[in-house]
């Protein structure tokens, strides 16, 4: 089961500031991402999933339109 970015960041003990400067995002987007108040770019999403590994998905980033965005993910 996929796991959410503040789950991802509990279970590896990994602060916000720790994982922004990983992905080389700005650490108050990744919070907003990480609490729901702005949905992560599709950009951020293929970076998140690759950098957890797969732990974090496109498909729970971005639950009501992965399938518009990636097409291969649908099937």
């Amino acid at each position: 089961m996929a796991m959410t970015i503040t789950e991802f960041l509990e279970a590896r003990q990994m602060t916000v500031n720790a994982f922004s400067r990983l992905l080389g995002c700005h650490q108050p987007d990744l919070t907003r991402w990480a609490k729901g108040t702005r949905p992560v770019p599709a950009h951020w999403c293929v970076a998140i999933e690759q950098k957890t590994d797969g732990a974090v998905t496109r498909k729970e980033l971005r639950p009501h339109d992965y399938a518009q965005i990636w097409p291969e993910l649908a099937a």
